[in-house]
């Protein structure tokens, strides 16, 4: 069986700090690849799994810290991430 998750983009999944939503996703995700079930997890490409991750933008957009690592300068092609977007902090 596959499965595609969604998340909120405002924080990373599972988040550093805070989110309310993200940690649900996190806890159901980890926990049906756990069970061998085939997961893509559709969040920022900070985040951190076992799943397949399908990234949508560098970071959330609730963050302020600039992005690291793999997803440093990453965007698809028509990515909508909401901070590229606003033009408040160059992604």
């Amino acid at each position: 069986m596959k499965l595609a998750m969604l998340a909120p983009v405002a924080w990373r999944t599972p988040p550093e700090h805070y989110g309310p939503w993200e940690p649900i996703a996190s806890l159901l995700t980890e926990g049906l690849v756990g069970r061998g079930v085939d997961v893509t997890l559709s969040v920022t490409l900070d985040s951190v799994t076992a799943a397949a991750l399908d990234g949508v933008c560098p970071h959330g957009y609730a963050t302020n810290a600039r992005p690291t690592g793999a997803a440093a300068g990453r965007h698809r092609p028509g990515c909508s991430c909401p901070l590229r977007l606003l033009g408040t902090v160059p992604c």
